[in-house]
């Protein structure tokens, strides 16, 4: 059969939602099993941590499930012999190339769309809210023993740094404006070379650099469960107080770098399209397993490292694509060269002797 373009991304949509499904499907059982005893004690599924576990997990493995959906239409295309048929009607079989990368833009676009829209994303799977206030900078610490509301801190101590010179400020409320925070019942010390003054106050206002939103979100939100946008503009904010964390921006640009392993992990089928046979189901899943594996560990390995500053930390979440991209030009060049080196040597039947 004669292979277009809309036939190779229908089969391409097609095993992708198939392997969609059956993921959900296990998924669904293992949270039954999960959470049974407290469905019996309850007589209530808890339907929520099901959407929120089944979102998380479905991004965790769609670098897997469009790999073998690649894997199975490669397979598809080697046992109809339809790549050769192109070459026979002059089309270049480097278009199907094109129809596999575009689709894997397509499902790193969707699973960054995804990402940024968790299910309830105001639900904490830990703890409801942050008890304690911890701000390090050099300009500004800020800790606080209990978080009241989304705006008050108890029992605070507040240090303010210019130079030499550190304001400190101990008070038993803490209320964040639009412009600073106003104390109240507490005291107030100016500490540096040769300086030591204290004062009692009822009720003070002091203009530090921070904004009360920001701080209240750094402190409470969930990083891995906030869009791209939101945490960039919270770490910005943060970041403009002298805090800066590489972890949390590592976690920033692993919401791009990781639904973009959705596309260079077609990068890993290139070797089979070109060998142009058939796959057998067990090779197939057997490949997936293997290569996804191996993704996922160079992944995990690349932030560890840039966490531990022995890579840049910028190029930390970018370290799997980068290892993908080589590996896989690297084994295309080889053979190109091998085959090169050693080409087919075919007899001459009109140059033999009589």
């Amino acid at each position: 059969m004669l292979l277009r373009t809309r036939y190779l991304a229908r089969e391409l949509v097609r095993f992708f939602v198939f392997f969609i499904g059956v993921t959900a499907f296990m998924l669904l059982v293992m949270q039954v099993f999960w959470s049974l005893s407290e469905t019996v004690r309850g007589n209530k599924f808890p339907w929520r941590d099901f959407f929120i576990y089944l979102h998380s997990n479905i991004l965790l493995v769609t670098p897997a499930i469009t790999l073998v959906s690649v894997f199975f239409v490669i397979s598809e295309l080697g046992r109809f012999s339809e790549l050769e048929i192109l070459q026979i009607k002059g089309i270049n079989p480097a278009r199907v190339l094109g129809v596999f990368f575009s689709f894997g833009l397509v499902v790193s676009a969707l699973g960054f769309v995804a990402g940024s829209f968790p299910p309830y994303p105001e639900y904490r799977l830990s703890s409801p809210r942050a008890d304690a206030v911890s701000i390090i900078s050099p300009r500004l610490t800020v800790w606080a023993e209990k978080t009241l509301s989304d705006t008050c801190l108890a029992n605070v101590l507040i240090i303010l740094r210019d130079g030499d010179k550190s304001s400190v400020y101990q008070a038993e409320r803490a209320y964040f404006s639009s412009d600073g925070l106003i104390l109240t019942n507490g005291t107030f010390r100016v500490v540096g070379e040769g300086i030591n003054k204290q004062k009692e106050f009822a009720s003070e206002r002091i203009q530090a650099p921070l904004d009360p939103k920001s701080v209240y979100e750094y402190v409470s939100v969930q990083m891995d469960r906030v869009s791209y946008f939101r945490l960039r503009s919270l770490l910005c904010a943060i970041k403009r107080i002298g805090i800066f964390s590489k972890k949390q921006w590592i976690i920033l640009y692993q919401k791009l770098s990781y639904p973009l392993l959705n596309f260079f992990i077609i990068f890993l089928s290139l070797p089979f399209f070109y060998a142009r046979k058939g796959l057998s189901r067990f090779k197939i899943f057997s490949m997936t397993l293997g290569f996804s594996l191996v993704v996922y560990f160079a992944y995990a390995a690349g932030i560890a490292m840039g966490e531990n500053d022995y890579i840049p930390w910028r190029a930390a979440p970018w370290t799997a694509h980068f290892l993908i991209v080589a590996a896989t030009l690297g084994y295309l060049l080889t053979m190109r060269k091998s085959s090169i080196i050693h080409p087919v040597q075919k007899e001459n039947h009109f140059n033999k002797n009589p």
